[in-house]
């Protein structure tokens, strides 16, 4: 205890000597030296401060301009803004300078904020790019596309090229998001996987003015996630292989931007950051349930679901999983998959 107690009076007697000898070095450079060191210090703080105004200034100007230029281009062409973005970087060059754009990451992705004419299975799209032909299949899981029609898309040309486009025969004025409703749909978990979580992350941030066309349109698909499609687009989704129909949108986006399995990136800024939270809040409110999490439910037992399958992934001892669930105090619900076609009334009950 002692000695501890004299150790700490030493470095306490060290720090002062410290000081001291620095008051003296002080005294000594303004006796000798006509320095005033209070006055350099001020000085000093005051240069680095003016420093760091300026500093935030010049940063301030930038963030103002390009704040300007965002709110001009928005005010412009507010559907221009939203498609550009869905790229970045060289992509987003691209587009800028010639109107059209794809990528591949997981997904392959195309952008045109010029007028895109869909006829059919054949997508026309004009831009300043020499002609050429791609075939795509707009279906985010690679390893579906072998049931996935492919499309064509025929772009460059400009004016040449808009000579030999189909007329129009329905004119819209909100751009268009092309995808396919086939790939592994059926399966509620690949539908969520491959096709609702990419729709959201590629057209949420367009608040619902966009018009969805679904090739491999399957009637009975819309009708389930009629809800969601509701949410993210304001129109009646399209089928382009109906009547033989032309449709003309003033810029679309082929294919949807896909991260993998029941994944979303919140630090890809394209094209919002969105996180799993955001799209558990999207479902909520497509669905308009009441309850955020499960505290907010008020019952004596907790409910746990089970999805009982009976062709594939089978559980060959569901009745004594049941009975164990039960047995340490959950209220278990027994669901088939066939129960589970109508999800808005699932998500009520």
């Amino acid at each position: 205890m002692g000695k501890k107690l004299k150790v700490e009076v030493v470095f306490g007697a060290t720090n002062y000597s410290i000081a001291f000898l620095l008051l003296l070095v002080w005294l000594f450079a303004a006796a000798f030296f006509y320095v005033n060191p209070l006055g350099s210090c001020k000085y000093q703080l005051t240069y680095w401060r003016n420093s760091l105004i300026r500093s935030s200034s010049i940063k301030g100007d930038v963030a103002i301009e390009e704040e300007t230029e965002v709110i001009k281009v928005v005010k412009e062409d507010p559907f221009k803004f939203h498609l550009r973005r869905l790229v970045r970087d060289e992509d987003k060059m691209q587009l800028e300078n010639t109107g059209f754009s794809c990528h591949t990451q997981i997904s392959e992705v195309c952008v045109s904020d010029r007028p895109v004419i869909i006829d059919n299975y054949t997508i026309h799209i004009p831009s300043s790019q020499p002609n050429f032909t791609r075939f795509m299949k707009p279906y985010a899981e690679v390893n579906a596309h072998y049931l996935v029609s492919s499309i064509q898309i025929v772009a460059g040309g400009d004016d040449n090229q808009s000579n030999s486009s189909p007329a129009c025969h329905i004119t819209h004025d909100v751009p268009a998001v092309v995808f396919s409703g086939r790939g592994f749909a059926g399966n509620l978990y690949h539908e969520l996987s491959e096709i609702i979580i990419p729709l959201f992350i590629t057209t949420f941030h367009f608040r619902s003015q966009v018009k969805f066309v679904i090739t491999d349109f399957n009637p009975r698909w819309v009708k389930k996630y009629t809800r969601i499609l509701n949410r993210l687009s304001g129109y009646e989704p399209i089928n382009p292989a109906e009547n033989g129909t032309v449709h003309c949108f003033p810029g679309g986006v082929i294919g949807l931007n896909y991260y993998g399995l029941l994944t979303l990136n919140s630090t890809d800024d394209i094209p919002g950051k969105y996180s799993m939270a955001d799209f558990r809040k999207f479902l909520r409110e497509s669905y308009g349930l009441k309850y955020e999490n499960v505290f907010q439910i008020k019952r004596e037992r907790p409910v746990l679901l089970l999805i009982s399958r009976k062709n594939s992934r089978t559980f060959l001892n569901e009745r004594e999983m049941v009975a164990l669930m039960e047995e340490v105090g959950f209220e278990v619900v027994v669901v088939k998959p066939s129960g589970m076609s109508d999800l808005g009334k699932f998500a009520r009950e």
